[in-house]
């Protein structure tokens, strides 16, 4: 169910969210987006003498942005990111999550294309036989492509950079990381 439901909504959304073209994105305006990437895989790993493992990974993002004025948006964002290593029928895994909240402001390139920056705070988790959590900053810049009069094609980059503190010991990591990704977003114009 939770395979088809997805894309039934994507599919469907567009049909009645009302009509924005590029250029200045007015203020009441709501988008909702969705991002990958292109982290849905399964790689099988053989270490030469030793027996061979795999290893799955699957991604996604989830955004949402309210235009608070022209074309400057109070923006929240949420990353999920699930790994699972299998050897001889022995599975573990991972699961890294990401909530941002922050801003984003778009400048218009053409009729049809505009370019968005965003900046957030993000308070980042992994859980792995324990767990750790942290918090860092967001960086990110996306093209985005009108496809339709209210959906965007997007190309994205973001960079991240944040420290891990596990909750039983004092060892904490730093990260530092950028993430290419595609995805589309839905434009709702004076929703709210």
């Amino acid at each position: 169910m939770k395979t088809f439901l997805l894309p039934a909504v994507m599919a469907f959304t567009p049909l009645i969210a009302l009509p924005v073209l590029a250029g200045d994105i007015s203020e009441g305006t709501f988008a909702v987006g969705g991002q990958s990437n292109f982290a849905v895989d399964t790689i099988t790993v053989n270490p030469g003498d030793e027996d061979e493992f795999e290893i799955s990974t699957t991604s996604v993002n989830l955004a949402g942005r309210y235009y608070l004025d022209t074309n400057v948006a109070a923006a929240l964002e949420f990353t999920r990111v699930r790994t699972r290593i299998q050897e001889d029928g022995i599975k573990e895994g991972s699961t890294d999550w990401s909530i941002t909240p922050g801003l984003a402001f778009n400048q218009s390139i053409n009729d049809r294309t505009q370019l968005q920056l965003s900046l957030g705070w993000q308070v980042s988790g992994i859980t792995s036989g324990g767990s750790a959590d942290g918090s860092g900053l967001r960086m990110g810049i996306q093209l985005q492509h009108f496809i339709a009069d209210n959906v965007t094609f997007d190309i994205g980059l973001t960079h991240s950079r944040y420290r891990l503190e596990n909750e039983n010991s004092d060892i904490s990591v730093d990260f530092s990381g950028n993430r290419f990704a595609t995805g589309l977003t839905v434009y709702f114009p004076d929703s709210l």
